[in-house]
């Protein structure tokens, strides 16, 4: 590597490093040694569903990617990511985590959770009955708190 290329490539990694500064949280997933890494932007997904060993994740674009890696691996993935003022994603059992942005239904009745985006594409995620409880009164807390503002 010549001086003028060793010089690009760490001009190349102070623009980037800002680049990544300026454009807040994404969540990275890989590393040195995989083919492919993800920059996600956390405000842009949806949920993400558990399907054994494999995770698939879906954003409000209406576009869906499926990695292999388990539902735990995820959640420390985002957790060791995002900042807690940024974090509206949160795991909801042993199948889904989800972003409470997009919730648009709590159905107690049926033991559903219904997250759509602004085209109305929706995903129905069940959910146990006391996590589900747990999330409606919350969201009744908010709802009250911002009605005296």
């Amino acid at each position: 590597m010549n001086r003028d290329s060793a010089r690009d490539t760490k001009q190349l990694l102070k623009d980037l490093s800002s680049f990544f500064r300026r454009t807040g949280d994404r969540i990275v997933i890989g590393n040195k040694n995989s083919q492919k890494v993800y920059l996600i932007d956390p405000a842009s997904l949806m949920c993400i569903e558990a399907d054994q060993n494999y995770t698939n994740w879906y954003f409000s674009d209406g576009t869906s990617l499926t990695l292999t890696y388990q539902l735990g691996v995820c959640e420390d993935l985002i957790t060791s990511q995002v900042s807690d003022e940024q974090l509206t994603l949160a795991r909801i059992g042993r199948s889904a985590i989800i972003n409470f942005q997009y919730i648009t239904q709590i159905d107690m009745t049926n033991k559903i959770l219904v997250i759509s985006n602004e085209n109305h594409v929706s995903r129905k995620i069940s959910v146990s009955e006391d996590i589900l409880r747990i999330i409606k009164e919350a969201t009744i807390l908010y709802k009250e708190a911002n009605e005296n503002r």
